[in-house]
């Protein structure tokens, strides 16, 4: 429907002003701060009311009273209003726990959960940089892995304290994978995480054979839509570049992304 078009327009644009906002806090002298708040307050009070049309215009009347619940409690208070819940080295910026909480209520609508909008979300650049040095974490530990589980293991508490909402898993959350098992869950940024270790080259490309299997039960779920193969190898088993060619080759489609990490 075109109103909702509308709708999704008007949101999207306000949700990027909330984000330059909240990004002045932090390139502004503190006596810039009182009137920046009050101008992040405005645009969320804005935001939140055109989300509440919005769910309304679609009929979803209990989602929409959950929501005003949660907003409230945002509005209400200030101190929880401007609180900053993840650093994103890449741009040097803070992100809000309200903006966050925002995107949980609109990645249910197809218009804000598509893949376009999700890989162009800032907090994707913070987290492709922790899997690709996964290796310097791990070193910095004095862990020197021998099996999947020391590394997933080890790794998840520098995710977890970057995204609060990280969730671990040990078993497949879709009963059709057999080798993409899923070791790190981030429904924020609708992202899962399987790390594999590598020992040879041929059981690289075997590991790489056996994901790609997997893809087509992955393809519709409905929070995930973004998914990373971490592979751990030792030195000297296969350059990035060759690694990045044969991924390539195998024809994995877009929202699927293999890293390489090579260990001692």
């Amino acid at each position: 429907m075109i109103e909702h078009e509308h709708q999704e327009n008007i949101i999207k644009a306000l949700r990027d002003r909330l984000q330059v906002t909240y990004l002045s806090f932090q390139t502004h002298g503190k006596e810039h701060h009182a009137q920046l708040e009050i101008q992040f307050k405005e645009i969320a009070t804005k935001l939140c009311l055109i989300c509440c049309a919005y769910f309304e215009s679609k009929g979803m009347n209990s989602y929409l009273q959950d929501f005003k619940i949660e907003m409230r409690s945002f509005l209400d208070n200030d101190n929880k209003l401007f609180q900053a819940t993840r650093f994103d080295e890449q741009l040097g910026q803070y992100f809000s726990v309200f903006d966050d909480k925002i995107d949980d209520y609109l990645n249910a609508f197809p218009a804000f959960s598509s893949l376009d909008f999700i890989m162009k979300r800032p907090g994707l650049k913070y987290l492709e940089h922790i899997l690709e040095n996964t290796h310097i974490v791990l070193n910095a530990m004095g862990v020197i892995p021998q099996k999947e589980t020391e590394i997933s293991r080890n790794m998840k508490f520098i995710c977890e304290v970057t995204f609060p909402d990280t969730q671990f898993l040990g078993e497949p959350f879709v009963k059709a994978a057999k080798c993409y098992k899923p070791d790190l869950l981030i429904p924020s940024l609708n992202v899962a995480v399987e790390y594999k270790y590598a020992k040879t080259k041929q059981r690289l490309i075997n590991t790489i054979d056996e994901i790609l299997a997997d893809v087509k039960g992955y393809s519709d779920h409905s929070t995930y839509k973004l998914f990373y193969a971490v592979f751990y190898v030792n030195a000297n088993i296969i350059s990035r570049q060759r690694f990045s060619e044969i991924w390539r080759e195998k024809g994995f489609p877009k929202n699927w992304k293999g890293v390489l990490v090579t260990g001692n």
